[in-house]
């Protein structure tokens, strides 16, 4: 089942296969190039799902760059699957590295919203 919502800054699509683990959350972590020689900056976790993440930050990275994501009790490597430009910052989405696969049970983030079914939209039941 393929459903849409749309947000002000993006329309977003779910694609709901099962088994499916993927959850909306606010979440502050930080993220670094993996090379180490850049300081840390603050991003805010918006997706997790356990094959990666959708982050919203300042930095523009490119696809295929290789990242840390770490906050207490999480330290992932990513790399850049998608990075676009939005209003205030850039959206990238990243997949977990290779062997690592995230679940709640691993790692809680802040204020998570597991999405087991498609979205009603009221307008689609009213008709």
């Amino acid at each position: 089942m393929i459903s849409t919502l749309d947000t002000p800054s993006r329309q977003v699509i779910f694609n709901f296969k099962a088994p499916f683990l993927h959850y909306l959350c606010s979440q502050l972590v930080r993220l670094r190039p993996k090379d180490r020689g850049h300081p840390p900056e603050t991003v805010l976790l918006e997706e997790i799902s356990a094959s990666g993440v959708v982050l919203s930050g300042a930095s523009n990275y490119r696809k295929g760059d290789q990242l840390v994501m770490a906050a207490d009790g999480i330290e992932a490597d990513l790399t850049v699957s998608e990075s676009e430009a939005r209003e205030s910052g850039f959206t990238l989405k990243g997949t977990f590295g290779r062997g690592y696969h995230w679940s709640p049970q691993a790692w809680t983030p802040a204020h998570l919203l597991e999405l087991k079914s498609a979205p009603k939209a009221k307008a689609a039941e009213a008709s």
